[in-house]
């Protein structure tokens, strides 16, 4: 009678790509989540070339 089959252990080298898997799909997620929610935060103000102040505005 043959004995039963041992369950197959991982690698270190399975568990370190898992692990280097969840930390780009981390990344990913707050990359997303930051560029969605980027304007509500802080609206970034007028750049001063575009929009140049009326004291130093020029007729």
């Amino acid at each position: 009678m043959p004995p039963p089959p041992q369950p197959r252990r991982l690698s270190a080298n399975t568990v370190l790509l898992a692990a280097l898997a969840a930390v780009v799909v981390a990344m990913a997620a707050l990359v997303v989540f930051t560029l969605a929610h980027r304007d509500e935060a802080h609206p970034a103000p007028p750049h001063p070339a575009t929009n140049p102040p009326a004291s130093t505005a020029t007729p």
